[in-house]
Order: structure tokens, then C-alpha cells, then sequence
């Protein structure tokens, strides 16, 4: 049975007793062995969720953009073998969370190649980006179409921007997105007043999986930073806060503050990292706050490299995805304005 050592891991994970929980959207472990088959037993919540809840895990061999397989957790416990080489010659093995941290459980135990087999970790990419989001980093029904409303089963972070960049630019991600969530207010019906102070970011990112352990029953630490450096941060936030805002002056300014204390919090974070924010996707209203902001950040910090992107909002042409979020085609575009501006700007700290 493989152990920690034996694997590298992407993500806030956690490891509870023999069972490695994948956290966060495109978590992952992966490894690289010549073993013919690979074997795990993959859990989910001993209550199942209803089927918009479920979590799906895809499992890549060698080519890490076609998953060999996905598997949806319908039951509290699967065991599953998948065909790796032919005893001689080492393929690559990821197996990653296709599901964002607020549905079903993911949990990895029993992993097994065959005996005798050699395994080792697969080495990190010289460059490692931090993607910090909502739904549109998750790749929020992004395999559907509208007027189709969400699912897990359609949603793909591999599809989205944060992944698509990475990928583009060999670099290392790892994803803190979580579907409707903001900074001063998370989503709201254009109905309601008051905002929606649940859940926000701010209280997310500093925990290592705050509602993970929360719902495994284990107390919530603190993340390492220091253990889990990044070249780079993408901040995608501000779409759920405009549900709220909506162009009035008194809740923008709310929004701003909220905007400029979460820069410092990620900045104390990651001291001598680099902040990319960017917004426009699928709301522009807050663009020209953010902007204002993030240039207000670097002045007050001149030491720090801090810049905002607008991406292009998306279009009618490109077709819309579950409950109107983006597609396959707007999510590339998207990718292509962040891999040009961070190509552009060198926005490494390394």
C-alpha cells in the first residue's frame, strides 16, 4: 500500500488516519510507477448526498488532460482498478478532485500498485500559481448548457481559466474557489437587502480546509504557507459581491474596503509573492473599484508587485452554461488574456 512519501500532492489535503481527503477543485496526488494496475478504495459521506452534491474524482494516466476515467461517489465506499503500463516502462498516475470543497467528501485509502513495482513522487514544476475564486475558477457548470441549472456532474475546473493557464505556462495550481462566495457579501437574490455574510473568503484562506474539517470532526488548523510556497496569486473575486452592491456607492465602498483588507491579508501571507487580481467574466461593475484599489496597494506597498487584469466578459456567441455561467470557449478566452498578461509582466517571484 503506497504511503505519503510515495506521492507528491497539489491542494489543502487532508490525511486522517490510512484516509488522504482531496480538498479543494483539482486537488491531486500523482505519482509515477511502471506498475501494470493501479487499485484504491474511494470514500464519500457515509449519508449520501442528493445527486447535485455528489463528488466526482478522474483519474489520468500519462496524458493529464483525458482522464483514463471518472468516477462519480455514489456510495459511501468504491474500490476501482485501473490499467497503468506494461510492467516496464513508468507512466505518470494523477488522480485529482473534480469537485469543489462545499459537496461530497473525496476520500483516497488503500492505494496499490502491484507487487514489486516501483513508485516514486513526480517532481514539482519550477513555477506554482495560487488561484483564489468562486464558481468561474471551479468551472461551475461548465458541461452543460443553458438553461440547464447546476450539478456536480458538470462541473470542471480542467476546463477553467485557473487550470488552462497552468497548464499553458508549466506551472504548478492549486485552487481556494468556492461557488457564490465574495468578499463583503456572497451571492444574494436581486430581491434581497442585506448582505450575505455567511461565508466569505477572507475566513476560507487562511485555514488549510476550514469546512473540511469541520466536517470531518477534527479541528481546523491553519495553513502553512511557508510549507506551500507560490510564484504567483490570481484573486477572481467581486462577481458575487456585485449581486449585492449593484452600482450603489455606499455598498461599493463597503466592497472596497473589503477588497483592499483581503489584498493585505493575502500579502501577509505571501509576503514576497506576486497578486494578480482580475475580474470581468461575467460582472464588470466592480472593476474600476478593484483596479482602483489594487493601484492604492501598491503605492502604500512599493515593494510588492500588485496588478489587476479586466477579462472580457463574456459573449452570447460563446454560449452560456449552467445557470449562465461560462463556457468552455469564454473560459479559454479568458485564459489566453492571463497567459499573455503574466507572460508580459513576468509575474514570477522566482
Amino acid at each position: 500500500m503506497l504511503s505519503v512519501s510515495d506521492y507528491r500532492q497539489s491542494g489543502r489535503n487532508i490525511l486522517v488516519d490510512d484516509t488522504l481527503y482531496l480538498g479543494w477543485s483539482g486537488s491531486f496526488i500523482e505519482f509515477r510507477t511502471e506498475s501494470r494496475t493501479c487499485s484504491m478504495d474511494l470514500l464519500t459521506d457515509p449519508s449520501i448526498p442528493s445527486e447535485i452534491e455528489l463528488a466526482r474524482i478522474a483519474i489520468y494516466v500519462d496524458n493529464l488532460t483525458e482522464p483514463v476515467r471518472i468516477v462519480t461517489l455514489r456510495t459511501p465506499y468504491v474500490h476501482i482498478t485501473v490499467p497503468v503500463s506494461d510492467g516496464f516502462h513508468e507512466k505518470t498516475v494523477r488522480i485529482m478532485r473534480l469537485t469543489e470543497a462545499a459537496f461530497g467528501l473525496s476520500g483516497i485509502r488503500n492505494l496499490q500498485i502491484d507487487e514489486g513495482a516501483s513508485v516514486h513522487p513526480t517532481s514539482p514544476k519550477k513555477h506554482h500559481i495560487e488561484f483564489i475564486g468562486d464558481s468561474i475558477t471551479c468551472g461551475y457548470g461548465i458541461e452543460a448548457l443553458s438553461p440547464a441549472t447546476f450539478t456536480t456532474g458538470t462541473e470542471n475546473p480542467v476546463s477553467a481559466y485557473a487550470i488552462l493557464t497552468a497548464d499553458a505556462l508549466d506551472a504548478d495550481f492549486s485552487l481556494v474557489a468556492w461557488s457564490g462566495i465574495g468578499l463583503i457579501s456572497s451571492w444574494v437574490e436581486a430581491s434581497v437587502e442585506k448582505p450575505n455574510q455567511l461565508l466569505l473568503m477572507s475566513r476560507l484562506y487562511p485555514y488549510h480546509q476550514l469546512r473540511l474539517s469541520e466536517r470531518l470532526k477534527i479541528p481546523a488548523a491553519p495553513h502553512d504557507f511557508a510549507s506551500d510556497p507560490a510564484d504567483l496569486v490570481v484573486i477572481n473575486l467581486g462577481t458575487n459581491d456585485a449581486s449585492w452592491t449593484r452600482g450603489i456607492s455606499e455598498r461599493e465602498s463597503l466592497f472596497a474596503a473589503s477588497y483592499a483588507s483581503f489584498l493585505g491579508q493575502v500579502h501577509a501571507s505571501r509576503p514576497k509573492t506576486p497578486i494578480l487580481s482580475v475580474l470581468g467574466t461575467m460582472e464588470q461593475s466592480l472593476c474600476a473599484t478593484i483596479e482602483h484599489e489594487v493601484h492604492s496597494f501598491q503605492e502604500q506597498h512599493p515593494d510588492v508587485s500588485v496588478h489587476f487584469l479586466q477579462l472580457p466578459l463574456q459573449k452570447p456567441e460563446d454560449g452560456l452554461g449552467a445557470d449562465g455561467h461560462p463556457t468552455p470557449a469564454t473560459q479559454r478566452k479568458a485564459a489566453d488574456h492571463l497567459i499573455t498578461c503574466i507572460q508580459e509582466l513576468q509575474l514570477w517571484c522566482s
